[in-house]
């Protein structure tokens, strides 16, 4: 079926005769194809591949800020919320989400000083083992890309390791936060101010 679905894609390449030059390229037609062959492929009932991490972690790092997010379900949907606030005092708001029609998880963020960053994981080895892209914008306007991977171990640690396209690697390590760590409270009552200062309340 996919091989077909293509070869119908690339039959709006024309080869002029009795010549070797092709006439023109649909383009929106392949990408058109493409979409539909992947929606074939991916049907809208498929069940997201990760083991989603719920509940609030630890997130340290020797290249980014260290941090605390809270991660929510709240629907029986593959959708997750997360609230973030590193130790400079920035609060991002996340909405990640699995698209079964596309066959990948699409995370995305914005930090309240103006940062954004986006993940799109399309490989999955198991349950807790996943890859893809990332995207991201500091304050300053600087922007990073690469490729992104994290596994999870059992639920009691995650490393995520972004590679940017001179190889650079960074590492994020998450450790769940227990609710009697002085740490918790001061973050979950720092996380309601955010969400009621961004969110016009």
């Amino acid at each position: 079926m996919v091989v077909a679905s293509l070869l119908s894609a690339c039959a709006a390449v024309r080869q002029v005769p009795g010549t070797h030059t092709l006439a023109y390229f649909d383009l929106e037609r392949f990408r058109t194809t493409i979409q539909s062959t992947l929606a074939k492929i991916n049907k809208p009932t498929d069940a997201c591949p990760w083991d989603w991490a719920h509940g609030t972690w630890r997130v340290a790092s020797d290249d980014f800020p260290n941090a605390i997010v809270h991660w929510t379900k709240p629907t029986e949907h593959d959708v997750l919320h997360g609230h973030w606030i590193d130790e400079d005092g920035v609060y991002s708001r996340e909405l990640i989400g699995w698209e079964p029609d596309k066959g990948q998880i699409f995370a995305r963020a914005f930090g309240d000083d103006g940062s954004r960053g986006n993940v799109t994981v399309t490989s999955f080895d198991g349950p807790n083992k996943m890859g893809g892209s990332f995207e991201a914008r500091s304050p300053d306007g600087t922007m990073l890309s690469g490729s992104f991977e994290i596994v999870n171990m059992d639920n009691k640690k995650m490393v995520a390791t972004f590679t940017t396209g001179d190889g650079t690697e960074m590492l994020r390590t998450f450790t769940p936060l227990a609710q009697d760590d002085p740490d918790y409270a001061k973050f979950q009552s720092a996380m309601r101010a955010a969400v009621m200062k961004t969110s016009g309340l």
